[in-house]
């Protein structure tokens, strides 16, 4: 059944992106997702993790994975209106204070603050686009 939630976005500037609030479309499971409870996909609009992930390349996305150093999640921030702005990035170092994250386009290390970004989640794959 073609029952996983993919969701769009919008450039929202700097390798951010902001996300619609319902699914565009759903898709086929893929088998590390088969039965996994709140998973999802994503399309990615902007070139800030090239060449991993390339725009129009979906993400799929595992809620329940735990976080790993070296390893690519989506990080959330939401604003009192609901908008969910989004960055997938690779994860450096988790701190109490902030995600410590690397980008491939054009390289570079920086932090996210858990107060500004309050969820992350693990991408445990993707497929490039058409």
């Amino acid at each position: 059944a073609r029952d996983l939630p993919i969701y769009g976005a919008a450039e929202g500037g700097n390798g951010v992106m902001i996300l619609d609030n319902d699914p565009i479309e759903y898709a086929d499971r893929p088998p590390n997702l088969q039965g996994v409870r709140g998973a999802y996909g994503v399309y990615i609009v902007n070139e800030s993790m090239a060449p991993a992930y390339e725009q129009g390349d979906k993400v799929h996305v595992h809620p329940g994975r735990p976080l790993k150093p070296g390893r690519d999640a989506l990080f959330i921030a939401e604003t009192d209106d609901g908008t969910r702005h989004a960055t997938v990035k690779r994860l450096v170092k988790v701190t109490d204070k902030a995600w410590r994250v690397q980008q491939f386009n054009p390289p570079k290390a920086f932090d996210l603050p858990r107060k500004t970004w309050q969820r992350a989640f693990r991408i445990v794959g993707s497929e490039r686009a058409d």
